[in-house]
């Protein structure tokens, strides 16, 4: 498998944190003209600000810009929030994944791959609203609806699924119930849908090595940990962010070049994209979707790394030896005197490191 990353504010005088309520002018009687009363501004909460920032992205990703700009470089995706437990079921029985499926439709029209992010997040912050105050048994028994409706929902569909989300950070299931609370939760959703890679997702991994709660070696340990459970197995990756700084276009072609070359990474995951998507830390794009320097090393590596188009002539003996990456291959052999040809479809995996073909064209009298 071979995975490439993955998509206006208020005005006036209203602060970036504050709503502002306009009165209208009170009706005028014969003493007095126009009366308008004071300026009010009300708080927002955090929750209504994030509200209003999701409505900002989502009118942006609908744009053709943004959708141009996606669709000419990416060939996975992952969503940032829609598939979410808090996105699809912000009340307890009433599920909505109207989002959800509209983006999903989008990428397979155009030929894009999805990763399925997330089905349950193990960070207490990031739970529906509801969860929080459920008991054991009724989270327990809501957890397992969660799983069982999204998973079986997009079965077939994805090419993974970050299972449980940060779970070496942070432990909201495995306090509520359980210290096998993830790899109960990766063996569900292995047997709802064998075919998808089953992930588990942190950061902080490699990039931060004081980030001793995500080291590489506590990693490995959670891992095998979910992995020893019945029914575990084909569990990868992480996710790859370079931090703001001078060098952060060096240093990003630096870590992605490193995990390529690597026999065992199978694909590598970005969380970046376009800054008016909401991408500030790394962001592939500036507000008028021009190439930061990041973008440049992205879009100049995923050139590198496809094959493209070749054309070649046999040598005496009608042979052609070329090496590919992997993928979905078509080749057409033309004679250069009758111009007859055929063409043959193939696919180059892992698991077929070299292979011959073997075509004939006719030459007709």
């Amino acid at each position: 498998m071979e995975v490439k990353s993955l998509l206006s504010m208020g005005a006036g005088l209203c602060s970036r944190w504050h709503s502002c309520q306009i009165s209208q002018p009170l009706p005028k009687n014969k003493n007095s003209g126009n009366r308008w009363t004071a300026y009010r501004y009300q708080p927002f909460t955090k929750k209504q600000w994030r509200s209003h920032q999701d409505k900002s992205i989502d009118k942006m990703r609908k744009s053709k810009g943004y959708q141009n700009w996606f669709t000419s470089r990416f060939e996975a995706t992952t969503f940032t929030n829609e598939m979410k437990w808090y996105s699809t079921e912000k009340i307890q029985g009433q599920e909505n994944y109207t989002v959800s499926d509209a983006m999903v439709k989008f990428a397979k029209q155009n030929g894009i791959s999805i990763r399925g992010h997330n089905i349950l997040w193990d960070d207490p912050k990031y739970q529906p609203d509801w969860v929080k105050s459920l008991s054991s048994e009724d989270l327990r028994k809501a957890a397992e609806k969660r799983i069982n409706s999204v998973v079986s929902r997009y079965r077939g569909q994805l090419i993974a699924w970050d299972v449980v989300n940060e779970n070496l950070h942070f432990s909201f299931f495995e306090d509520m119930l359980g210290e096998n609370a993830s790899a109960k939760a990766f063996s569900m959703a292995y047997q709802l849908d064998p075919t998808t890679v089953m992930f588990m997702n942190e950061y902080n991994t490699i990039e931060h090595c004081e980030d001793e709660t995500a080291s590489a070696i506590n990693y490995i340990k959670k891992l095998q940990q979910i992995q020893q459970y019945p029914g575990n197995d084909g569990i990868l990756a992480a996710i790859v962010d370079v931090g703001k700084d001078p060098d952060q276009a060096q240093y990003l072609e630096e870590v992605l070049r490193e995990g390529y070359s690597h026999p065992a990474v199978q694909g590598i995951v970005m969380f970046a994209g376009p800054e008016l998507a909401g991408f500030k830390d790394m962001p592939l794009a500036d507000m008028d979707l021009k190439n930061t320097p990041a973008g440049d090393v992205v879009d100049k590596l995923l050139g590198e790394w496809k094959t493209g188009t070749l054309e070649t002539t046999a040598d005496d003996r009608g042979f052609i030896d070329v090496s590919l990456f992997h993928g979905d291959y078509d080749v057409t052999v033309k004679h250069p005197v009758t111009n007859s040809s055929t063409t043959l479809s193939f696919t180059v995996t892992k698991d077929i490191p070299k292979g011959f073909f073997n075509l004939q064209v006719h030459m007709s009298d």
